[in-house]
């Protein structure tokens, strides 16, 4: 369906949707990640869903949203350590 939004209001309405909620849409049983997993893990998760972003939950309450990993993160990340350890290869 069209969405128009308003800058202004920062409505966005679809044709129909009056009176959704959120929890009309949600997914029900998203794909979590918890603290203690690899990031290569999180990363299959991630492509296997082919989803940018990934809620980090407690392992023992899923209930307990620890924070958001998104793809970039990671990316940025292992740039930086690969970068860290090319200098340190190179002596600088």
């Amino acid at each position: 369906d069209r969405c128009s939004f308003s800058y202004l209001s920062g409505d966005c309405c679809w044709a129909g949707s009056a009176g959704l909620k959120v929890e009309d849409i949600a997914t029900k049983s998203p794909i979590v990640a918890y603290p203690d997993q690899s990031l290569h893990e999180v990363m299959l998760k991630l492509g296997a869903k082919d989803v940018g972003r990934i809620p980090v939950v407690d392992r023992e309450d899923r209930s307990k949203l620890l924070g958001v990993l998104r793809r970039h993160d990671i990316i940025r990340t292992y740039r930086r350590k690969l970068e860290e350890s090319t200098r340190r290869e190179r002596g600088y």
